[in-house]
C-alpha cells in the first residue's frame, strides 16, 4: 500500500506538465491531511506544519478560498492549546463563498 502512495506522487510530480495541476493535487493533499490530523488531535507541531504546507502552496493555485478562513486557521494551529473542532470546521469550508 504504502508503495503505491508514494508511486502515485512520485508520478504525479514527473508526469503533470501543468504546475496549477500539481498544486491542485497538492493542496488537497494538505487540505485532507489537515482535517484528519485535527481528527486524529495530532501534537501542535505536526498541525503546525500541515498548515503552514497549505498556506505556502494555497495562493499558488486558481483555487477561489476564503482568505479570512485561512487566516482563522493560522491562529488555530498556531494557538498553544487547539481547538480541535474549529480547526476541522474551518478547513471544511475553507474553498466555500
Amino acid at each position: 500500500m504504502t508503495d503505491n502512495i508514494l508511486a502515485f506522487w512520485g508520478i504525479a510530480d514527473d508526469s503533470i506538465d501543468s504546475e496549477n495541476v500539481r498544486n491542485l493535487i497538492k493542496v488537497g493533499k494538505r487540505v485532507e491531511r489537515l482535517d484528519l490530523y485535527a481528527r486524529l488531535r495530532m501534537p501542535v507541531p505536526e498541525m503546525q506544519r500541515e498548515f503552514h504546507r497549505l498556506a505556502g502552496r494555497i495562493g499558488r493555485t486558481c483555487l477561489k478560498y476564503n482568505e479570512a478562513r485561512l487566516a482563522r486557521l493560522s491562529e488555530l494551529v498556531e494557538a498553544p492549546e487547539i481547538d480541535y473542532a474549529q480547526v476541522v470546521l474551518t478547513v471544511e469550508a475553507l474553498l466555500e463563498d
